[in-house]
């Protein structure tokens, strides 16, 4: 009874480190695995980040440049406004200003 009882716990025993050293295998393997696919994302993610703020960079580019069209706009606007309000003070029949008569408002 003895020699039974010693010969299955050292076959149990021999089982157990079997599933242990697979168990720690399989293991090993899955957190390669996680790291792998960790760097993997966060190279990735960077890259979008880095694609990300040139576009960035490149919309305000464009917004201050469109910023500072608007401003240039708006201060010929406010000039011909002037322009019409003082020769319609000044006596001129206020009538709609063609685009061509825009060139002779500004000598």
């Amino acid at each position: 009874e003895t020699e039974f009882y010693d010969a299955s716990s050292t076959i149990s025993g021999a089982s157990r480190a079997s599933y242990v050293k697979q168990t720690t295998s399989e293991i090993e393997i899955t957190m390669r695995a996680i790291r792998k696919h960790h760097s993997e994302t966060i190279m990735k993610l960077q890259i979008e980040l880095d694609d990300s703020h040139k576009r960035l960079k490149k919309y305000e580019r464009k917004v201050k440049g469109l910023t500072k069209l608007i401003k240039e706009n708006s201060f010929v606007i406010e000039s011909l406004h002037k322009k019409l309000m003082e020769k319609t003070q000044a006596g001129a029949p206020a009538r709609p200003i063609h685009p061509e008569e825009m060139v002779m408002l500004d000598d």
